[in-house]
């Protein structure tokens, strides 16, 4: 038998008792919630067990197998040198057994936290979403009330109107992420829709540049369009007038939104839409950049996000 096999047979022998050593440490002492002095006191004798074993196993199994003319001895077993040896062997062991481990359980318990944390986010956009959803047709079947109310022609094309967005908010809008132009199309319908209630006494105007691509969370432009038409036109008893511009430059959505609105009639108020609509930004667009200001009977929001592909 080579020397290299005789020398793994016998070292091998001698790992048994710093296995189980460090198995206990890791997975029964560590995790145990009994005070430090108690956890002490059992590492000490629990130490001393294993240093025990590994001597018995060393001198009367590993030494006599390598070394056959070694004859057993208890000078050997006490021996400063050996038991210094034996100390230091089974810390090694021990030491890098738990480090490895206490590295992959750390490891495991980020991954953890991180898909918790995710799940959470995800919980919480999703309950945000059907806070706007229901918000959302709550304010477009009160533009049909109005129209209902004034007998308007334009009744029966509102009504298909709003069958379009109730059509994107029940299917398009329950994935993560939907194209640009889908949010675009929503825009363009709710503003007719707006069109066909408010007349002549709204001036809107709607302009877009660049490269309309991209993916972005369902109904996330909605919010500042609506908020337009509510601090706007509704409260408005004149001419009113909203302003809204998509810029997309190198994948960086530019969205400006204007309205006037009456200083007499101006609600400080942000309602459920601003209000979810920022906390998605800060979820899911922690660059973003969102700014308000109002001076001179205008107000205006700015917001911009990185698109996604």
């Amino acid at each position: 038998m080579s020397a290299l096999k005789i020398a793994s047979i016998a070292q091998i022998s001698i790992l048994f008792p710093k296995v189980v050593f460090t198995y206990w440490v890791v997975y029964k002492l560590l995790p145990e919630k009994s005070s430090t002095a108690t956890k002490c006191l059992k590492l000490f004798w629990a130490f001393l067990i294993t240093l025990l074993l590994h001597q018995l196993l060393a001198l009367y199994v590993a030494l006599p197998f390598a070394y056959l003319e070694i004859i057993p001895s208890i000078l050997n077993f006490i021996s400063l040198n050996r038991l210094s040896s034996a100390v230091i062997d089974i810390l090694f062991v021990a030491g890098i057994g738990t480090a490895l481990i206490t590295i992959h359980r750390n490891k495991l318990s980020k991954e953890r936290e991180r898909e918790l944390e995710k799940e959470k986010t995800t919980a919480e956009l999703r309950l945000l979403r059907q806070q706007i959803n229901p918000h959302f047709l709550l304010n477009t079947l009160n533009n049909l009330f109005v129209l209902a109310r004034k007998k308007s022609k334009t009744t029966s094309e509102a009504i298909m109107k709003l069958s379009n967005l109730m059509k994107y908010v029940l299917y398009d809008a329950t994935f993560e992420k939907v194209p640009l132009t889908n949010e675009i199309a929503l825009i363009n319908d709710y503003i007719e829709l707006e069109r066909l209630r408010y007349g002549k006494r709204l001036q809107l105007n709607f302009d877009m540049e660049g490269d309309i691509t991209g993916e972005l969370p369902p109904m996330l432009l909605h919010s500042l369009i609506e908020n337009a038409f509510k601090h706007g036109a509704s409260e408005s008893l004149k001419d009113s007038k909203i302003d809204i511009a998509l810029t997309v430059n190198h994948k960086e959505l530019i969205f400006n939104v204007s309205n006037t609105y009456d200083k007499n009639a101006l609600n400080n108020t942000q309602g459920i839409g601003l209000k979810n609509l920022k906390r998605q930004l800060e979820l899911q667009y922690p660059d973003h950049v969102l700014e308000t200001s109002s001076k001179d009977g205008i107000y205006k929001v700015l917001m911009k996000i990185q698109l996604t592909e």
